[in-house]
């Protein structure tokens, strides 16, 4: 039996806020001398999230002053240098949520206009602890917050990991979810969890160009779904995803999709028309696993073929 952890009960963000920010706390020199091992570890994490900052990366720190929820924004750290030049550290903390209603845009603006009134150079980090596809995670670069994942997180604090209870568990949450995600490469697929098929996306993700995988909630539980890719019969999206397990062949009818009036459009012909054609070419290539689901219906707004 696994010994009990803080953070398999402590699962909401706002918790691992609680423990970033103390971290980054921590690295403030005065508290070295409270606990030197703590200090070292917080200004591990610290120098990571500072790592990709021109000019100010390698400076000494003279003094961290770190908190969470100002101004909506998570976790913001003031940081003041050796030579007098301070800096200002902005993170938005996600586990598995996304960003959305323009928060990273609102979040730089508040920050930086901060920044111009204290003298301070703004440093923006987006910290994504679950998994997210590069699609997305290149969009959040582009609003220039830089991206630092699981993986390196994990990597930081494990190198400087000291006999700290909190601490432990916290890196042992961390390697129970990435071994989670990495369970496809030592489980048989009867055997994967969501965690499995995410990091299976992201395995295929890095080898080869895919549209994006993501979450399709449904009434019967909803799926892992990967969208290897979208192209266009006419004015008809077709494309192949991967539900967690079966590789479909999809076509998208709604006219959201399409840009066409499906009340002018027999919808319903057009799906048997590349349903037939779909057959005929894998008949053609001896590809004798292609075949018509057995639930294959007229209706929806993304029908399988």
């Amino acid at each position: 039996m696994s010994k009990p952890n803080l953070f398999s009960l402590a699962t909401k963000e706002l918790s691992q806020d609680a423990i970033i920010t103390w971290l980054l706390q921590w690295a403030n020199p005065a508290n070295s001398i409270h606990n030197l091992p703590l200090h070292t570890a917080g200004s591990a994490l610290l120098k990571l999230f500072l790592s990709s900052a021109p000019h100010i990366h390698n400076k000494a720190i003279k003094n961290v002053d770190a908190g969470r929820q100002w101004e909506n924004i998570d976790i913001w750290a003031e940081i003041e240098f050796d030579d007098n030049q301070k800096a200002l550290l902005i993170i938005e903390d996600k586990i598995y949520a996304g960003e959305h209603s323009g928060q990273l845009e609102r979040y730089k603006n508040t920050a930086q206009k901060w920044c111009e009134e204290n003298s301070s150079q703004l440093v923006c980090v987006f910290l994504k602890i679950g998994s997210e596809t590069q699609k997305v995670l290149k969009g959040i670069e582009a609003k220039g917050f830089i991206v630092y994942d699981r993986k390196s997180v994990l990597q930081c604090l494990k190198e400087n990991l000291c006999n700290d209870s909190i601490l432990i568990d916290f890196v042992d949450h961390l390697q129970v979810l990435d071994d989670a995600y990495q369970s496809f490469s030592v489980l048989p697929p009867s055997r994967w969890t969501g965690h499995s098929w995410v990091g299976f996306y992201q395995f295929v993700e890095s080898r080869m160009e895919i549209n994006m995988w993501h979450f399709v909630n449904n009434p019967s539980g909803g799926f892992w779904n990967l969208c290897l890719n979208w192209g266009y019969w006419n004015h008809f999206p077709v494309y192949m995803q991967i539900e967690q397990g079966r590789l479909c062949f999809k076509g998208a009818f709604s006219e959201d999709e399409t840009g066409l009036d499906t009340q002018k459009n027999d919808v319903n012909a057009i799906q048997d028309f590349i349903h037939n054609n779909l057959l005929a070419f894998a008949r053609a290539n001896n590809f004798e696993y292609v075949r018509r689901p057995s639930n294959h219906v007229h209706k929806g707004a993304y029908r399988t073929e």
